[in-house]
């Protein structure tokens, strides 16, 4: 028998100012910042990249207040993805720190 209690989560506690919204306006906002921070670091991408279809298919959603069909498995996995893949490239480009211009 496999019981969990409060104890039993050794998370350590969120202690780096306010949670992030994990939504899809967030996560767009987040590509597009992404998306500008590559461009301004000379860094290209090819038209239909992973950010670019993952930001495209969570603006599909952003503002609104759909309600998510919980049988349709595979968009809500689609949803998932594109959120990590949005949210990994907002953290890989403010890596960056404040270099400016072209990275060689």
């Amino acid at each position: 028998m496999n019981v969990t209690s409060e104890q039993d989560d050794i998370r350590p506690p969120w202690t780096c100012g306010s949670p992030i919204p994990v939504n899809p306006s967030a996560s767009v906002a987040g590509a597009d910042w992404a998306i500008d921070r590559y461009r301004q670091l000379g860094i290209r991408h090819s038209p239909g990249n992973r950010l670019q279809q993952a930001r495209e298919l969570l603006a599909q959603f952003a503002g609104t207040n759909a309600q998510l069909d919980s049988e349709d498995e595979a968009l809500l996995h689609r949803i998932v993805e594109s959120t990590q893949t949005c949210f990994e490239h907002y953290l890989i480009a403010r890596s960056t720190g404040t270099r400016f211009g072209k990275l060689s």
